[in-house]
């Protein structure tokens, strides 16, 4: 049976027999006035050929009626076509332009499979039918508005590309929300391989939500991670450790390869279990600074993973001014260790006397329970047990014998450090900056404090550390280590001079430069000028591989961008997620809606009504 909407309309078709029994019973004799009953014999006759079920004769005016109610009963049972398009009048896209969509599982990759399934729906557009299409990896951009322009739309898909970003799609589909809100019969179609979180259980759209599921496994083996360490205990030199992913059906046995500034340093041989992850080290002898290259040799359905930067750069001296009264022995034991460092010491009252010449000789200063009463506009600090105010502090108050509930891991101060059974048995409470950010937190408040403002970084520590068992913990020596780095500047000794690709990559200029030439992975260049604020900003990193930032009469900086994400490298394309408390299934094919036909079908009857009204008259004036 055919497919329509309302078949309970077919119920009328019982009316064709009504119209049938009516020209049966329907009589056509004419009166005539006669002058003999000659002709009565020839009455009887004509009453017995019009007798209600004589043998119905040909007719073309009954013909037309029945093609007439058929047409029109066909109508109102509403047949509908599946074609491949979308359901009313307004589409909003959502295209996945993530990492995972470079995957080559279907040819010649899943973004161009995908651009052509979009293409196609571009296609089926009817009259009137309106298009938009957002973009989502890491950020999301409405690349076209809604629109009936056809042309436009191909156009526009056929320039998308994928990038070397992890993928988020909230901010896309709280946009497509937003766009439905104000359409008549919306539908929101993503098109994705569904490498991302699942959306919150409050999130709600009046729109119809699709899912054209893009790939066909997931068989891929990624580098998820690279990190560089030193131990100050043994010397300056790195080590690099790089984390490798097995996201396939099997288990995983390969190569990957370390390069130093572009030249092969050592093979590692890997096995990785399906589904589990391992460390390969590397700690080549007198590795003190280059750019290291990892890099794994077997080939897979994802290539962007396979490799990962990291730049280390050279050790220098970093001056730093303890100002403490009566001197603090687990500050200064550390300070006196780190090779890197250089310290001097002095008093609070000292200090205050200091020249803003004097001051500026210093890279970083520690305040040790001491707090200054003016700080200049530009500087890095260290706050022991010591509170800001002209960093927009307030100490509110006191906590005592407070546990710790978490603290920041990606913070370059916290690398490698655990607070985990930390006890602090005093610690001021504080009103603190919105541009703050808490690094430890208690139970009563922030613990430690950061601010990367401008020309100012600092590091606040609210308790005094002889009211607390830290200085006994390995955690001190490599905080104080890492803060060393980080507020120095050098905070990308320990990091690695590296970003996440998608994310804004910022560090300070050397004085007098006003531009830089960024030269980008693949050879393309840019010019990056220094703002008023002295700080370099760069938000386009989303290609995988080494940066370098160049300068008249200044050395070339560089850093990297790396995927480095364990949800990109798991590939394998899902089946459905999770959105507002409802599963939205995915389909492989182009969104397929009902189309409905019947408008056609009242045209359709249009001709034969006027035929049969011209042959009824017509007979009627013969």
């Amino acid at each position: 049976m055919g497919q329509f909407l309302d078949p309970a309309a077919f119920g009328l078709l019982g009316l064709l027999p009504v119209i049938v029994v009516f020209y049966i019973l329907k009589l056509k004799r004419k009166q005539y006035v006669v002058s003999s009953t000659f002709l009565w014999k020839k009455s009887v006759d004509d009453l017995r050929v019009n007798a209600p079920f004589q043998k119905l004769k040909q007719n073309l005016l009954l013909f037309l009626q029945l093609l007439i109610l058929a047409l029109a009963v066909f109508a109102l049972a509403r047949p509908f076509m599946k074609l491949r398009g979308f359901e009313g009048q307004s589409l909003i896209l959502l295209i996945d332009t993530s990492a995972s969509m470079k995957a080559t599982d279907v040819e010649p990759s899943r973004m161009e499979a995908a651009k052509q399934m979009v293409i196609e729906m571009v296609d089926d557009m009817s009259r009137g039918d309106k298009m938009m299409v957002i973009t989502f990896d890491v950020k999301s951009a409405t690349v076209c508005s809604l629109t009936t322009d056809r042309g436009l739309l191909r156009n526009v898909i056929g320039t998308l590309e994928a990038k070397d970003t992890r993928t988020s799609i909230h901010e896309a589909l709280s946009i497509a929300a937003a766009a439905a809100a104000t359409q008549d019969w919306p539908e929101i179609v993503i098109v994705s391989d569904g490498r991302f979180a699942d959306l919150p259980s409050d999130f709600d759209t009046r729109a119809k939500l699709s899912f054209v599921s893009v790939g066909r496994r997931g068989h891929n083996v990624g580098i998820v991670g690279l990190e560089p360490r030193k131990n100050i205990d043994v010397g300056q030199d790195y080590e690099v450790f790089a984390k490798v992913q097995n996201s396939t059906a099997n288990d995983f046995r390969g190569v990957v390869e370390f390069h130093v500034n572009g030249q092969l340093a050592d093979a590692k041989e890997v096995q990785v279990p399906k589904g589990e992850r391992v460390s390969v080290l590397f700690d080549r002898p007198g590795l003190t600074d280059g750019v290291v290259q990892a890099k794994l040799t077997e080939k897979d359905d994802l290539a962007v993973d396979d490799e990962a930067w990291i730049v280390l750069a050279p050790d220098r001296k970093t001056t730093v001014l303890l100002v403490t009264t009566g001197g603090n022995y687990f500050i200064e034991k550390v300070l006196d260790k780190d090779q890197t460092l250089r310290h001097e010491r002095i008093t609070p009252e000292r200090y205050e006397s200091l020249s803003a010449i004097d001051r500026e000789k210093f890279d970083l200063i520690v305040f040790d329970g001491a707090t200054p009463s003016r700080l200049p506009d530009e500087g890095r600090y260290l706050f022991l047990d010591a509170v800001p105010i002209e960093l927009g502090f307030e100490v509110t108050g006191e906590m005592e014998g407070t546990g710790i509930l978490d603290w920041s891991r990606a913070h370059s101060a916290n690398r490698f450090v655990s607070f985990a059974n930390l006890q602090v048995n005093r610690a001021q409470m504080v009103k603190y900056p919105k541009w703050a950010e808490q690094i430890l937190e208690a139970e009563g408040g922030p613990l430690i404090l950061s601010i990367d403002r401008g020309q100012t970084r600092a590091l606040v520590t609210t308790f005094d550390l002889f009211e607390s068992d830290w200085p006994l913990r390995l955690s001190f020596p490599l905080f104080v280590a890492n803060a060393m780095q980080w507020l120095g500047g050098r905070d990308r000794l320990t990091a690695g001079e590296q970003v996440a690709t998608g994310d804004l990559y910022s560090f300070i200029p050397d004085r007098g430069v006003q531009a830089y030439t960024l030269t980008l992975p693949g050879g393309d260049t840019t010019t990056l000028p220094v703002g008023e604020e002295r700080r370099l900003l760069f938000g386009a990193a989303d290609r995988v591989g080494l940066y370098v930032l160049s300068a008249p009469e200044q050395q070339d900086r560089f850093f990297a961008a790396n995927l480095l994400d364990a949800n990109e490298t798991n590939s394998a394309p899902r089946d459905s997620f999770q959105v507002g408390g409802q599963t939205v299934a995915g389909t492989k094919e182009p969104v397929e809606a009902n189309r409905e036909v019947w408008h056609w079908l009242p045209a359709g009857g249009l001709p034969p009504g006027m035929a049969e009204w011209y042959i009824y008259h017509r007979r009627g004036f013969i």
